[in-house]
């Protein structure tokens, strides 16, 4: 998962990388109409909403393992916010990972429009520089833009990627695993 200051030192131009733990995070600018703009801020602040109300239901049952979130209120926040089994499923595992921490001791709080994460069930990358993603209205393919060398990296990433919106502009932060030189 990429934290806000790394994001914001990251993105310098459309795109760009950063080594973290032996990974290379590679930021592809996203470039939405307006309309799948909209759509994905609807998203991102509607699967927030879902975190806050999995972060209050935990954290009063005093339950923050994924799989006790998960069988708490699973139903409830799929069925509240309307959105989808593996968006609900993302959504349950951030509340859990920000519940890691031994000193978090108060209920998590998710701003607003903070990153979320998707995987490659509800995220893909097509042909031809678009990507496939679920949002609130179903899926949808999006432009996107991105440099020479973060081309020649994308083919190494793996597992989930995450949503991120600086200012007015779209970001999907992927985690590449490189091969280590010979």
């Amino acid at each position: 998962m990429i934290v806000p200051a790394q994001v914001s030192r990251a993105i310098a131009g459309t795109c760009s990388t950063m080594p973290v733990r032996g990974e290379i995070v590679v930021n592809i600018q996203l470039k939405p109409t307006e309309d799948q703009a909209q759509l994905l801020l609807e998203t991102l602040e509607r699967c927030n909403a879902a975190c806050n109300e999995i972060s209050r239901l935990g954290f009063n049952a005093k339950k923050t393992r994924q799989y006790d979130l998960h069988k708490l209120c699973y139903h409830t926040v799929r069925e509240q916010f309307e959105i989808g089994a593996q968006a609900t499923v993302m959504c349950i595992g951030k509340v859990a990972e920000a519940y890691k921490t031994p000193s978090n001791r108060t209920q998590s709080v998710f701003r607003k429009r903070a990153s979320q994460p998707f995987d490659e069930r509800i995220f893909r990358f097509l042909k031809s520089d678009n990507i496939s993603i679920w949002l609130l209205s179903g899926r949808e393919q999006l432009p996107f833009v991105c440099g020479d060398r973060q081309r020649k990296l994308l083919p190494f990433q793996r597992g989930q990627v995450d949503l991120i919106l600086i200012g007015r502009k779209w970001y999907i932060g992927c985690v590449c695993h490189v091969p280590e030189p010979v």
